[in-house]
């Protein structure tokens, strides 16, 4: 945040008048300096009376930039509808006919806490990557002032409290599974205390990230009262949200040759383009896999199954082919789209497979 300077003007002396003037006509001159120096008075109140943005404004527009609700949102929500409607799809209907899903109410709670979990996410990215984007990323909101890292911090643990309670209040069972969430999300976000051993270990380095994503989803599964009517299915629902966040953390750091930035250690820049593009498609396939898996437990077939996937596979195969085949600038961003549709169609087929029986 960028302080605004104020130019103070220097005060106009009157002129002097040693003796009585015989001119009755009003002095100019002196009635101008006056309305000037008002002016002046006036715009200095107006300059002081501007107050710096609350933390409340400045931490919204710090996550419009970091984590825009737009594009995390969709994700979010097909996140927690696949898994919560396949474990309903597996449960018992009741003695009234009625299935086991949850309340509106609920589901809206349970959106907020993992919305916010992935919020906490990106603000321990923040504090690792502090160092880093002061020299080559000074555009970024905490290097350049919008935020500190204290306010960070605070707002992180508030997050914290936010969570423990609205869980409390609706599904206290699944509090040791939050406490789980937050012991793993507070070693990543120190590095699990060997920071500099994991920084020349980049496959073990995803592999820790991905694992968040089977730990969120067994915290969602515990909102259901019928979570262990599934519990068969849920290594395959984990290996899925496995899946999909390597995904997500692979694609979004794809670039081609001409977008690599000094300092900036992206998986195509450790591994080299081929290999990362490599290990994304067998992340999809594990994906689809598993996401077969789980739709003939349910009673889908592999040809549903595959109708479904069909527009992602598509799209993912045309951003490899463009990006291998011609490495222009730009490319890598056809591979981040291709990782958002995936995941995001996937976990709304996990969801759907209940009602194409």
């Amino acid at each position: 945040m960028h302080e605004q300077r104020i130019n103070t003007p220097q005060s106009i002396n009157a002129p002097q008048v040693n003796a009585p003037q015989v001119n009755d006509a009003p002095n100019n001159a002196t009635q101008d300096d006056d309305k000037t120096h008002d002016r002046n008075n006036g715009r200095n109140k107006a300059g002081k009376s501007k107050r710096p943005p609350s933390l409340i404004r400045r931490l919204c527009r710090y996550q419009a930039e970091r984590f825009p609700l737009a594009s995390h949102m969709p994700l979010i929500f097909a996140f927690i509808f696949g898994v919560l409607s396949f474990c309903d799809a597996l449960s018992p209907i009741d003695a009234n006919n009625k299935s086991n899903a949850l309340t509106p109410t609920h589901a809206v709670v349970l959106c907020i806490i993992v919305a916010t979990a992935f919020f906490q996410l990106r603000i321990s990215d923040e504090f690792k990557n502090f160092e880093t984007d002061l020299r080559h990323r000074p555009h970024r909101p905490l290097p350049r002032g919008l935020v500190t890292r204290q306010e960070l911090g605070a707002t992180a643990a508030a997050l914290m409290i936010l969570q423990g309670s609205l869980t409390a209040l609706n599904a206290s069972s699944a509090l040791p599974l939050l406490l789980a969430l937050w012991i793993y999300g507070g070693l990543m976000w120190v590095e699990f205390f060997v920071g500099d051993w994991l920084k020349t270990r980049t496959s073990l380095v995803v592999f820790m990230r991905a694992m968040i994503m089977p730990l969120i989803a067994l915290f969602v599964l515990s909102w259901s009262d019928r979570a262990f009517s599934c519990l068969y299915s849920v290594p395959a629902i984990a290996t899925l949200a496995f899946a999909n966040g390597l995904i997500l953390e692979i694609g979004r750091k794809i670039r081609t040759p001409a977008d690599e930035r000094t300092g900036i250690r992206t998986y195509s820049f450790l591994w080299g383009l081929k290999r990362a593009i490599h290990t994304w498609a067998a992340s999809i396939m594990l994906s689809a896999t598993a996401l077969i898996f789980l739709g003939q437990l349910a009673g889908a077939t592999v040809i549903t199954i595959g109708r479904g996937l069909t527009l992602p596979s598509i799209v993912a195969a045309i951003a490899i082919y463009a990006i291998l085949r011609r490495p222009a600038p730009g490319r890598g961003k056809l591979i981040a789209a291709a990782s958002g549709l995936w995941t995001l169609v996937s976990f709304i087929l996990l969801g759907v497979i209940r009602f194409a029986l």
